[in-house]
């Protein structure tokens, strides 16, 4: 359901819009048709879009394969992303080959808290250096024991080139 305009979004100063979206999801039909319609006007505004894409449904099946990620993707990348965020793919290879072809940034979704610090900074890892340009990971940035401390081993990794293992030493020197 669109819920404001492009033109109410620049009247407000916004710096670009979202739209989420659910493959294989009931109302997939309506979703698809409102992103073709935000991308249209955010093309037509020169309105960055970031569109948070992925594969789930009542008839989804789990755990969502390494193919229908890559066509969530290239469906946000063919209806006018400027951004992707999305789940990560299993395998890293998969996320390599998307980043290699997909014209906009991926940013993979962080998902639910985390229990291991090192095992998801190890993961970060992994998805920045298959390609991925960035994290969205609130949840666990907000709900961890030292914020400030996980989101800076977290840019270490994104920004830096820090390994997992290097981020985590940081963030334990940190959190001290």
């Amino acid at each position: 359901m669109i819920v404001g305009s492009i033109e109410e979004a620049i009247r407000l100063g916004a710096d670009g819009v979202s739209v989420h979206i659910n493959l294989g999801n009931e109302n997939e039909h309506a979703m698809l048709e409102d992103l073709g319609a935000v991308g249209e006007e955010c093309r037509r505004w020169l309105m960055p879009l970031l569109v948070m894409v992925y594969v789930r449904g009542l008839n989804v099946e789990q755990p969502v394969s390494d193919k229908a990620i890559a066509h969530a993707v290239r469906v946000a990348w063919e209806l006018g992303a400027d951004v992707i965020k999305t789940a990560a793919p299993k395998d890293l290879e998969v996320l390599e080959q998307l980043a290699s072809y997909c014209p906009v940034p991926i940013v993979i979704a962080g998902g639910g808290k985390v229990k291991d610090v090192r095992e998801f900074l190890e993961r970060v890892s992994g998805w920045i250096g298959a390609g991925a340009r960035g994290v969205a990971i609130g949840r666990n940035v907000f709900q961890d024991r030292s914020p400030v401390s996980f989101l800076k081993a977290v840019c270490s990794i994104v920004h830096e080139g820090l390994s997992g293992t290097e981020a985590y030493q940081r963030y334990l020197d940190l959190a001290e």
